[in-house]
């Protein structure tokens, strides 16, 4: 199980100890989660615990039903840009002029704002609007575009993502298919590029297509066929007509029966090289108003395994010479290499690159390079950075999956006169959130599409409840919120607006959020070695250290009890060498002390009960991979009291995925293996584990069905998590709904790369994770990083 997984289901436990209910936003509140599920508000201890904390129950509405009948998804957490349709990196991969002069932008994104498109925006003066009024083909839901070309009488060329890829045309009498790649073998089989040159269609790429026609294919509008004088033999990333000239560029050696290294031109009757002879490939050409060639990709004129720079170069006349040093990105092996360029583009007679890089001009060692954040321009003679934020920070790509040759379409840049277009695989540029789509216009950039909402950029990993009025805390990888920049690692929500808290996050990671009843909040982080942990405490604008607990192995959950103790569990390899071993700590009056570090392996769940009454012992359960802890056999799950350690039944058969210690019982879900046998949603009714996700009780066929968290609250459990059904594409997913005789899916669900985390307020649910999208049908909102339904 990944770190992201375990901590998805941490939930905010944090909340066993948040304040009253007295809202005056009518958002904070609530407990429960995947640490402690949520229970009916009023009706836990009351009053004042020890160490002047409240019950989270206090603050979890008693009776859900309202909500669940009349409730619906907030419309408020959007962004500027595009998102969907899954949070899996929405993006613009090209764009085209049309014959009035608009541009239309393609890529894979179902949002602009909380207008749902298809993913072909027309740019207006006014702004970015649906490009079609009628879609004769739909492109696939969880697909999108790759590539768009507008022919001189306005013939409109596309290329489809998606299980199926196809090419499509409308000439004037609707969309039609001409063309489908053949060749799905790979997943990165695409088109990467159209382009409209004497009166054909010429499509680039890393596919197959009818006839067997490979990288680079011509339709004289009735069928495919090679280009003139023989095929690509390898990958064909860029077709650029400029003075009816058409350039070639890619991955290949020999094209249209010549010998040419990456780069070609055809004139209409002949073909003439323009040999890049540097070991790599070329993925974007651009012309100057002077005729000036230049190339982008990822090659180096450097020999050796370890070169440090290049992937930007201009042709001479006679060959190739690098633009100063070019661009690189670090390495572990070698420190140093060459950066990626996916796109470069002549604005205002001045060199536009961007892709996947750290520096321009050398190595980031070198004392002329610049920082310079995946955008840069050569200008004079000289490398600028466009993009200055530290690498790791915003602007950084959200897929840095692989390159161009491995088929991710990368960013794009558009000349459009007095501004240049881009499309990003990121959540902005230098500070800048617009998800997908932005624009460089007078030395600035600027977002497009509609005005920012209260939407988290990134990623989401865990939620809490703390502070007198049970406030929400957010923590993850996020880079902003509400249309803002943000370095803090954690966000509280006053109902209006995210507030960061502490400063800048203290290490590479820092995802477990915990909150007492006084607002202390905790996060626990770590170093890029995922056994090492460090917690922090806030502290105006920065963050304490308060150390980890004194065992061996990372934190991988961290929570608060109703004293206002947090409390700690992990686990990693110990002694004797290589030997997996498990803890449970806590932190009082300034001191870590061990509760057990005997568990034979890692625990990674902790859940306090809702009837603790803050005397002695808080009664908890704890799991994970363990079969044993505090030295008796505990199969995967334990319960702790006054009592000491004490087992629940035979235990579980496999790690725990979910756990939550609710009034109704302890629920768990096991690790799936796909087995019939695993545990998806068991409850614990005090004497043996019974199985709630059965047909008897209306559990819907799932192809996947992996949850992270369980939350309970007014009288119903809620599973979220993996969940997707058997139909495709999946209309409904990610969180279903159990009032205690049957399972439905809440309202649609949630459509998410990962549902990390859920927790529950007085006026509804709150989910966290890599999440774009809720509802279905005419109900589907777009709801970026968070989600909230309720009253």
């Amino acid at each position: 199980m990944s770190r992201a997984m375990c901590v998805a289901s941490v939930v905010a436990l944090a909340c066993s100890i948040c304040g009253g209910c007295d809202d005056p936003t009518g958002i904070g509140g609530s407990g429960g989660g995947a640490d402690g599920g949520a229970a009916e508000g009023g009706s836990g201890t009351g009053g004042l615990l020890a160490g002047g904390a409240h019950s989270t129950f206090q603050c979890a509405p008693s009776d859900f039903t309202g909500a669940l009948e009349d409730g619906a998804w907030d419309t408020r957490f959007t962004s500027a840009g595009v998102a969907g349709p899954d949070g899996d990196a929405p993006h613009v991969a090209d764009f085209a002029r049309d014959i009035d002069g608009t541009i239309l932008a393609a890529g894979r994104f179902r949002w602009l704002g909380q207008s749902e498109v298809h993913p072909l925006l027309r740019g207006t003066a006014t702004g970015w609007e649906e490009a079609r009024a009628e879609w004769e083909l739909e492109p696939e839901p969880f697909g999108g575009l790759s590539a768009v070309a507008v022919g001189p009488a306005g013939e409109l060329a596309l290329a489809t993502t998606g299980v199926t890829p196809q090419i499509w045309i409308d000439t004037g009498a609707g969309l039609e298919s001409i063309g489908t790649l053949n060749d799905l073998s790979s997943f990165y089989s695409y088109v990467h590029t159209l382009a409209w040159y004497d009166g054909e269609l010429w499509a680039a790429g890393a596919f197959t297509i009818a006839g067997g026609l490979s990288n680079l294919a011509v339709w004289n509008g009735t069928v495919w066929a090679a280009p003139p004088n023989g095929a690509a033999d390898g990958p064909v990333y860029e077709l650029l007509v400029a003075d009816d000239v058409l350039h070639v560029a890619g991955a290949f050696d020999d094209i249209g029966g010549i010998a040419a290294a990456r780069v070609a031109t055809w004139n209409g009757s002949s073909w003439a090289a323009r040999d890049l002879d540097w070991p790599g490939e070329v993925y974007a050409l651009a012309v100057d108003a002077g005729g000036n060639l230049a190339a982008g990709g990822f090659f180096s004129a450097e020999s050796g395994d370890c070169t440090t720079h290049g992937s930007v170069a201009q042709w001479t006349g006679a060959g190739w010479e690098m633009l100063g040093a070019g661009v690189s990105s670090p390495d572990a092996g070698c420190g140093s290499r060459p950066g990626w360029v996916y796109d470069i583009a002549y604005h205002q007679g001045d060199l536009y690159v961007t892709g996947q890089f750290s520096h321009a001009n050398g190595a980031a060692d070198s004392a002329a390079a610049v920082v310079a954040q995946s955008f840069a321009r050569y200008a004079n003679g000289s490398w600028e950075s466009l993009d200055a934020t530290p690498v790791g920070s915003v602007g950084t790509p959200w897929v840095p999956f692989g390159t161009e040759g491995f088929g991710i379409v990368g960013q794009r840049l558009f000349d459009d006169g007095d501004r240049l277009l881009a499309g990003i695989l990121s959540p902005g540029v230098n500070g800048v959130a617009s998800p997908g789509l932005i624009a460089y216009r007078d030395d600035h950039w600027a977002a497009q599409g509609e005005e920012p909402g209260l939407g988290l950029l990134g990623r989401v990993d865990s939620l809490a409840l703390g502070g007198a009025e049970c406030a929400l805390h957010a923590a993850g990888s996020f880079t902003h919120a509400g249309g803002q920049p943000v370095a803090s690692p954690v966000l509280r929500f006053d109902g209006r607006a995210w507030v960061p808290i502490g400063g800048p996050a203290p290490a590479p990671l820092c995802d477990r959020v915990a909150v007492d009843g006084s607002g202390e909040v905790y996060v626990a982080c770590d170093t890029r070695d995922p056994s090492v942990s460090e917690l922090f405490t806030a502290s105006g604008e920065s963050w304490i250290s308060i150390g980890a607990p004194p065992v061996a192995g990372g934190v991988t959950n961290i929570a608060v009890d109703a004293r206002g103790t947090l409390w700690a569990v992990g686990g990693g390899f110990g002694e004797p060498a290589g030997a997996p071993s498990g803890f449970v700590a806590r932190y009082r009056d300034g001191e870590w002390s061990v509760v057990v570090d005997d568990a034979d392996n890692v625990v990674t769940h902790l859940s306090f009960s809702p009837d603790d009454d803050g005397v002695g012992e808080p009664p908890l359960v704890v799991g994970g991979a363990f079969t044993s802890i505090g030295g008796g056999s505990h199969a995967r799950v334990a319960r702790f009291d006054d009592d000491g350690w004490t087992s629940l039944g035979s235990g579980l058969a496999r790690p725990v995925a979910a756990l939550t210690y609710g009034r109704n019982g302890i629920y768990a879900s096991e690790q799936g293996s796909g087995a019939p046998t695993d545990l998806v949603v068991g409850r614990w009714d005090g004497s043996d584990w019974v199985e709630l996700a059965t047909a008897g009780n209306d559990f819907p066929e799932l192809a996947i069905a992996s949850p992270n968290d369980l939350v309970e609250v007014g009288g119903h459990l809620f599973v979220i998590g993996s969940l997707y059904g058997n139909e495709f594409p999946p209309e409904e997913r990610g969180v279903l709904v159990f009032d205690g005789q049957r399972f439905s899916w809440l309202a649609g669900g949630v459509g998410a790369t990962l549902l990390s985390d859920a927790i529950a307020t007085p006026d509804g649910l709150w989910f966290g994770g890599g999440i774009a999208e809720a509802g279905v049908g005419k109900d589907r909102v777009s709801t970026i990083g968070v989600a909230r339904f309720g009253l």
